[in-house]
């Protein structure tokens, strides 16, 4: 594609994996997290595009056309830069904590406490303790495992209470949707197109639901904090259209009208959680009728449907 026009075109999300675009002009289009991964671009003219989000890795910028206000807009690593000086290789900032490993030497006895009550279950567990001994003249280590039940207690429940919410209800989750402390209740209602809420009161009892539309036949739900702005948001699976359906918190456990994204073939569980490690949630979908998941990364509070895998 060198000395080629791109006019007004909408390439958000697009990714250009070594490409030569070398001279190539985009006039006034829009390259809303648009990625160049090992790309030529020596002279081309980026107008006045806009790039938020874009980045630019590997890639070739000597004596490109670029504002530095689209050079703000966007990230660059190790790319050569339109003076001719390189960018410096940006690393990722997220680090996983190890998980701490304890060893301990000990010897444990137990007790075993058994109550019984009419109409109740009883839930014993069984626990697992193990003694070791190394002597200090030998390298011989002799380790020995006892399994004891250690505990035993009765689990009782109170009658149901019930509330009304929307018609074919199909899944549920549970999430603290207004930052009280205290887990509320999103349902997907697949006969009538929408979720409801029901907010926590006091003591387990639960508000009437508030209802929110979303797209037709919502097969399933997530809740996670999409916008990293610390409050639970809404994401729905729509299955006979094949979309999902985003609904940001905006407080106190209400939430903004829906916003919708075409995904695969009858989408039957939505995930939210970040896949590429840049600390922005994203979606996954799992579509059954096409036997592809969908990703959707965030950019810049946007999801952009980035790929389909099937497996």
């Amino acid at each position: 594609m060198s000395n080629g026009k791109f006019s007004s075109v909408n390439l958000n999300g697009v990714s250009f994996d070594r490409t030569r675009l070398d001279n190539a002009k985009f006039d006034g289009s829009s390259l809303l997290c648009a990625r160049f991964i090992g790309a030529n671009l020596s002279g081309a003219d980026f107008g006045n595009s806009d790039l938020t989000g874009a980045y630019f890795s590997n890639s070739d910028l000597s004596g490109a056309k670029i504002t530095e206000d689209q050079i703000k807009q966007a990230s660059f690593d190790n790319v050569v830069m339109p003076n001719g000086e390189k960018s410096k290789i940006k690393s990722s900032t997220t680090t996983k904590k190890p998980i701490a490993q304890t060893t301990t030497t000990s010897t444990s006895s137990s007790t075993t406490l058994s109550t019984t009550t009419p109409s109740t279950t009883t839930t014993t567990i069984i626990l697992s303790s193990t003694s070791s001994t190394t002597s200090s003249t030998t390298t011989t280590t002799t380790t020995t495992t006892t399994t004891t039940p250690v505990g035993a207690w009765n689990s009782t429940f109170l009658n149901e209470t019930t509330y009304v919410v929307g018609k074919n209800p199909h899944l549920v989750a549970v999430a603290d949707v207004n930052n009280d402390n205290k887990f509320d209740i999103v349902t997907t209602n697949h006969g009538s197109d929408t979720v409801s809420v029901l907010l926590t009161t006091d003591n387990g009892t639960f508000s009437s639901q508030t209802i929110y539309a979303v797209g037709h036949s919502p097969y399933s739900v997530a809740v996670g904090d999409v916008n990293n702005d610390n409050k639970p948001d809404v994401v729905t699976a729509n299955y006979s259209p094949g979309t999902i359906s985003v609904l940001l918190n905006v407080g106190n456990g209400t939430f903004s009208l829906k916003a919708t994204y075409e995904v695969g073939r009858s989408p039957r569980s939505v995930a939210v959680a970040d896949v590429n490690n840049d600390n922005k949630p994203d979606i996954v979908v799992a579509n059954s009728s096409g036997n592809t998941v969908s990703v959707l990364l965030q950019c810049e509070n946007l999801f952009l449907h980035h790929t389909q895998h099937t497996y």
